[in-house]
């Protein structure tokens, strides 16, 4: 087996998009970047964190930014072990 380096341009299958994802009633003690993530990688890529949110509503919405590929395909509401419901804001 060989590896060799690709030389060339290829062109783009698709772009991602990006949208803004509200999640409500994650408890205080899991509002983490890394518990965000694994939440948002339901959806997509996680590219940001809308802190100063956060921190005025006291933990109770969190707001993520995710990159996806259709913001359409993401389900309006949906339920998690945890007990939270996830709201899908198109806005961005």
């Amino acid at each position: 087996m060989e590896v060799l380096e690709w030389i060339g341009d290829l062109e783009p299958h698709s772009e991602l998009e990006g949208v803004w994802i509200e999640m409500r009633g994650i408890p205080p003690r899991y509002c983490h970047w890394k518990v965000f993530a694994q939440i948002a990688s339901a959806f997509g890529l996680l590219t940001d964190v809308d802190w100063p949110t956060m921190f005025k509503t006291f933990y109770e919405v969190v707001r993520v930014k995710v990159a996806c590929k259709d913001w359409k395909k993401i389900p309006r509401q949906r339920l998690y072990e945890m007990g939270m419901k996830i709201y899908c804001n198109t806005r961005f």
